[in-house]
């Protein structure tokens, strides 16, 4: 029996090419580990303006994708899905409220958030595009929602609705015919 090890992307692809190992289902999910330089993500990694999230705390697979690609989709794993805690961003309590809340049916029962990427056919591209969602979210959660003041109507606004409306009765009223005693 053959050991999986970890591998390239290169050489992923070129095992995917050769057909599957004997035993080994043919529809698998094909998973590729995220190549970044060495030190990029070692301090956190901004995924909003001031807020840094650990590295081992962002997951980031890609996946065989459909959509667009031709014969592409069926050789590379392109779609990228970012996988984050809610409990690993570090922001206010009700801004993680209102995360969960803007994320719907994104947030898994277990308060992770899943955000898939497939638009393009490359993976760094569909990378961008995740991680670019994350932070949307995320500068949206953390900024609450204005309050609304309740206004008054003004007072001429509400003697014109009620001028309309006596003009308009007097004028249903002068088409009546005339009522006999």
């Amino acid at each position: 029996m053959r050991v999986p090890r970890p591998c390239s992307l290169r050489e992923q692809a070129v095992e995917h090419r050769r057909g599957f190992p004997a035993g080994r289902p043919l529809h698998r999910r094909i998973v590729a580990a995220v190549n970044v330089r060495p030190g990029e993500f070692e301090s956190g990694f901004e995924v909003a303006p001031g807020v840094r999230v650990a590295p081992d705390a962002i997951r980031l697979d890609f996946v065989s994708s459909s959509g667009p690609g031709g014969q592409n989709v069926n050789k590379r794993a392109t779609k990228a899905q970012l996988r984050v805690s809610l409990a690993d961003i570090p922001i206010a309590e009700d801004a993680r409220a209102r995360l969960a809340g803007l994320a719907g049916s994104r947030l898994t029962d277990e308060g992770v958030l899943v955000i898939s990427a497939d638009e393009t056919r490359s993976q760094k591209r569909n990378r961008d595009a995740a991680l670019a969602r994350l932070r949307e979210l995320i500068v949206r959660a953390t900024h609450p929602p204005r309050v609304r003041r309740p206004t008054r109507i003004p007072r001429g606004a509400v003697e014109r609705r009620l001028d309309a409306k006596r003009r308009r009765s007097d004028a249903k009223q002068s088409r009546r015919p005339p009522e006999s005693p």
